[in-house]
């Protein structure tokens, strides 16, 4: 190990002392890396606090350690519930660079000379964060524009806390075993998180997504000034006004509009912004919001969707089995997968959802935790369930911000009843139909193929089985047969469905629908070759 991570370390480990954590120093054998004489002084007991106090331990180091506390905040499939709570009070605080060192940085990645680009950048910047400082400024044509610049040397510094951090995380997995998730692995996934943080040019795409999307006139999304972009500067739009946290009391009527931008950006495009918290929410003139910060976002498909408005719609029904049937819809059990818990986890979240227990009793909440629930449990459920859910939960909470009396649930019941319909509607349902029958379809056509394959693998591998080459033959032809019915039975109750759906459909002849009359023709043509074909099977002797 280089001598600037032992430093590193070293300084890591007195951090750690100073917060009451020198049973952690124990366990993990960091003594060595503290002064001769603290090591035999330090306080070995253990703490009921631990959360708050790693939490205080990453603020105080700063860099890495506040992005990866940042980062585990959204993440309850990697720490506990708990952890996740407490590392989202941490702030990522950093005293500004000096004008002159972020003008040098400004300079020498734009490779040309900065007042060919800006007519007036402001010293003093408007955002400093442990990665990055934001300055107001002006370009040449007069545009008013804000510049995020990366602190200099920050990549260097962050791959040496990551080293650090690698080596913590292999002593955690020597010394305990029983961790859930390895922490070899949450660095790496930190580790990919980080990549994405030090490339501005992750964030810079993320925003012109948004700029593409459609947004309601109150809504206003700064666009990138590309020519001065790249993956240490990003230039882009000022968007006059005040943070939102800076209000008192703000117009009572924003809220409708947060909520409606979110549920319009998760249900119309499937790709939200995932931090709308007060300080991501700029209030500009005449009743507009303007949204910043593009670096936490998630993508939903069509699956999520539907799990999320359904879920959503069971938890403020509080139904239990209902919220049950819908996660085993759309998620997969494994074999490590203990059902019967995370049956009792759904009942528990929504009992303490229905009685108002504890300080966070409320419907995001709930959808969150069952989330986190299914998680623990080992129950899998499509990508990005949990941002989702915690996007929910900023979102409300930015509401009650704004209006503490806000009717969150009451609002939101109405737009996902709406929502549902619409995903329930004739030309969804059709769609949906003719998807699932072509997928039918190409499963069925595989029975025969995968089913031999089956057959070829048993009789190459540690089975034996007492048939020759006709036994074989034979259940090829009935695996085939068997198949071919199949095909036909799905043809023909996608007629019988499809008619059914037809019956309102036209043309019309005295009040007949045409189509709806031929597809139950066609089925019932279909059904006598298959129903002459099961009375002719020869049945099989019984010994």
């Amino acid at each position: 190990m280089k001598k600037k991570e032992l430093k590193r370390i070293a300084r890591v480990v007195r951090v750690l002392l100073k917060n009451g954590l020198g049973f952690l120093i124990d366990e993990l054998n960091l003594k060595l890396h503290l002064p001769f004489t603290k090591r035999f002084l330090m306080d070995k007991k253990r703490v009921d606090d631990l959360a708050v106090r790693l939490r205080e331990s990453m603020e105080e180091l700063g860099g890495a350690f506040v992005k990866l506390g940042q980062l585990l905040s959204i993440r309850p499939d990697l720490v506990p519930i708990e952890f996740c709570d407490e590392f989202k009070k941490l702030l990522d605080q950093a005293n500004p660079e000096k004008f002159s060192v972020i003008k040098k940085q400004i300079e020498k990645n734009l490779g040309k000379d900065i007042n060919k680009v800006f007519k007036h950048i402001d010293p003093k910047p408007v955002g400093s964060a442990s990665v990055a400082q934001v300055h107001k400024a002006k370009l040449i044509n007069g545009r008013d524009v804000v510049i995020k610049v990366l602190r200099p040397g920050i990549k260097d510094k962050f791959d040496a806390d990551i080293e650090v951090l690698r080596f913590i995380a292999s002593k955690l997995e020597n010394r305990l075993n029983n961790l859930p998730v390895k922490p070899k692995v949450i660095i790496d996934e930190f580790e990919r998180y980080t990549n994405n943080e030090l490339n501005l040019i992750f964030e810079a795409r993320n925003i012109e997504r948004f700029c593409k999307q459609r947004h309601s006139a109150k809504i206003v999304v700064p666009k990138v000034y590309w020519p001065a972009t790249n993956k240490k500067i990003l230039v882009m739009d000022y968007l006059p006004g005040k943070k939102l946290s800076e209000f008192r009391h703000p117009d009572k009527k924003l809220a409708e509009v947060i909520l409606n931008e979110l549920m319009k950006e998760v249900f119309d495009y499937g790709f939200f912004h995932g931090d709308l918290h007060p300080g991501n929410v700029i209030v500009m003139k005449e009743g507009k919001v303007g949204i910043i910060d593009f670096g936490i976002v998630g993508f939903i498909n069509k699956n999520l969707k539907m799990l999320g408005l359904l879920l959503y719609n069971a938890v403020i029904n509080k139904d239990p089995d209902a919220i049950f049937r819908v996660l085993l819809k759309y998620g997969s059990s494994s074999r490590d997968t203990n059902m019967s818990r995370l049956k009792h986890d759904v009942y528990k979240i929504v009992n303490e959802w229905y009685t108002g227990q504890g300080k966070e009793a409320k419907a995001t909440h709930a959808l969150y935790h069952l989330f986190v629930a299914c998680t623990n449990n080992n129950f899998s459920v499509p990508e990005n369930s949990v941002l989702f859910a915690k996007a929910l939960v900023t979102a409300e909470g930015t509401c009650l911000y704004i209006d503490p009396k806000f009717n969150f649930v009451g609002y939101t019941k109405k737009k996902a009843s709406k929502l549902l319909s619409k995903f329930k509607s004739p030309a969804a349902l059709k769609k949906y139909f003719i998807s699932e029958t072509k997928k039918m379809f190409e499963n069925a056509k595989d029975i025969p193929q995968k089913g031999l394959e089956l057959i070829e693998k048993l009789d190459s591998g540690r089975f034996e089985f007492n048939l020759d080459d006709s036994h074989f033959r034979r259940i090829g032809f009935n695996i085939s047969s068997s198949s071919n019915r199949l095909a036909y039975a799905l043809i023909i109750t996608a007629l019988i469905i499809a008619s059914a759906m037809l019956i309102e459909i036209g043309p019309f002849i005295d009040g007949y629908p045409v189509l709806s009359i031929i597809g139950l023709i066609l089925a019932g043509i279909l059904m006598v070759p298959l129903f002459l074909s099961i009375i002719r099977e020869p049945k099989l002797p019984i010994h």
